[in-house]
């Protein structure tokens, strides 16, 4: 049923915006969409991997990834049709929802663990 309504909101918002969202507040997908399933839309990669990481508004879409902004439409419409898109508001986003910058891997050498080990 979920590649049923995938397709059809892809064919019917013919790159127009869904009028219930609002352009400036956050978008989240609550889960990566089965792409081996669904119809993959130009972009559709892209767009869920900027969201998944943290959640962001219509027009940061399009400001950072550079898309054009009917194919951020399509993608949009679909992924809110099947129910795996949430609009949150500002004041929502939690300090634990933004992702941490990775922590360079430090090489240690043997001695230098073991003194860490016997000091802990």
């Amino acid at each position: 049923m979920n590649t049923f309504l995938w397709k059809l909101s892809c064919w019917t918002s013919k790159g127009r915006y869904i009028s219930t969202l609002n352009l400036v507040d956050p978008l989240c997908l609550a889960q990566w969409p089965n792409f081996t399933r669904l119809m993959i839309t130009p972009h559709a990669m892209r767009i869920s991997a900027f969201l998944i990481a943290k959640p962001h508004s219509v027009t940061e879409i399009i400001d950072v990834l550079k898309i054009k902004p009917q194919y951020v439409f399509i993608f949009v419409s679909a992924a809110y049709t099947v129910g795996i898109l949430e609009q949150m508001d500002k004041q929502d986003i939690s300090p634990q929802m933004e992702v941490p910058e990775a922590k360079k891997a430090q090489k240690k050498g043997l001695l230098s663990r073991i003194l860490n080990k016997l000091r802990s």
